[in-house]
């Protein structure tokens, strides 16, 4: 992991510590989807397969990011690499992972919040959207989302 440009000031880690991830309610999913629609580069909100929805907010609630997770890609060449499956394993266990389908940072004005959010939809970061994607699915469904990046190997 690459060494970081400077370490966060005490404000900035007391914006880190206030950051808030949870899923989208029901009734937030409009709002969801309709700033995703304004906001991200592909200008919509749809999501294949299974679906969660997350928003990063402040301590006072602000929404700051979003975050969409769907059923993984069928074929992503680097992932099937990099797992090393078989086309047998890879048609049984591609129900495990999820993929990061959208990401969008709603404040872009304020360069200081927008580099406080990034990290919290990193693996290592304040939020662990992964860990959070695969505790939500296995409550939902009884499934388990595994970090597509990890590099690892299955054993047959």
């Amino acid at each position: 992991m690459p060494k970081p440009q400077r370490l966060p000031t005490i404000d900035e880690q007391t914006v880190l510590k206030e950051l808030q991830v949870r899923l989208v309610l029901p009734s937030e999913r409009t709002r969801w989807n309709k700033l995703v629609c304004e906001h991200h580069y592909l200008k919509n909100a749809l999501l294949v397969g299974e679906q969660l929805r997350y928003v990063v907010m402040d301590a006072k609630g602000t929404w700051l990011a979003l975050m969409g997770w769907s059923a993984a890609a069928m074929h992503l060449k680097a992932r099937d690499q990099t797992i090393e499956w078989s086309e047998r394993q890879r048609e049984g266990r591609l129900h495990f992972l999820a993929q990061n389908s959208r990401f969008v940072i709603l404040a872009p004005r304020q360069p200081r919040i927008s580099a406080l959010v990034s990290p919290a939809a990193q693996p290592t970061g304040v939020a662990d959207p992964a860990r959070r994607a695969s505790t939500a699915r296995q409550k939902a469904r009884g499934i388990v989302a595994v970090e597509e990046q990890v590099s690892f190997k299955w054993s047959s």
